[in-house]
């Protein structure tokens, strides 16, 4: 009987957070609205939800090495191709011989794991889902410069996601 009285509490206490709102995007169209067009790497579109962010993201040329503290990140190629640099899982920085290529293209879909250091060239659309969401300022910290004499330590992205959140 005691535990049936503990049943209430247990239940709110693993209440989760409210729902996140609807959202439609036609990929196809999407894509055709915002062309490979411009170097760098643009976000358009952003869901966010209590437990992660939904972004759309073109990017052509390089996304220079840097990994995310406190969340996961996956991708998936919705056109175009490239290479991913990573890291071992939760490393950090590492060294160049430390790192994996992996040739992706259109289809392809990978988890990044927290703290684990990744680049990107080539010309793609993505799919991003961070989990959880990303926070107001983001949790991007980039490598070093190497072609400075002392390299900086890790610094937030340049990118400014607050301008793309829809909250």
């Amino acid at each position: 009987m005691k535990r049936l009285f503990l049943l209430p509490f247990l239940a709110a206490a693993c209440q989760s957070a409210p729902p996140a709102e609807f959202h439609y995007v036609n990929t196809e169209a999407w894509r055709q609205a915002h062309p490979q067009g411009t170097p760098g790497m643009q976000s358009s579109e952003a869901w966010p939800a209590p437990a992660s962010d939904g972004r759309l993201l073109v990017v052509r040329g390089e996304v220079r090495l840097h990994y995310h503290a406190g969340r996961e990140e996956w991708l998936y190629v919705l056109d175009g191709s490239g290479t991913f640099q990573v890291g071992p899982a939760a490393a950090e920085f590492v060294p160049p011989e430390q790192m994996t290529s992996y040739p992706v293209a259109r289809g392809d879909l990978f988890l990044i794991p927290r703290r684990t250091a990744h680049s990107f060239r080539g010309a793609a659309t993505l799919l991003v889902v961070y989990s959880p969401g990303m926070p107001e300022e983001p949790d991007r910290v980039e490598a070093p410069d190497q072609s400075s004499a002392e390299p900086p330590a890790g610094t937030s992205a340049s990118i400014s996601w607050s301008s793309t959140r829809k909250r």
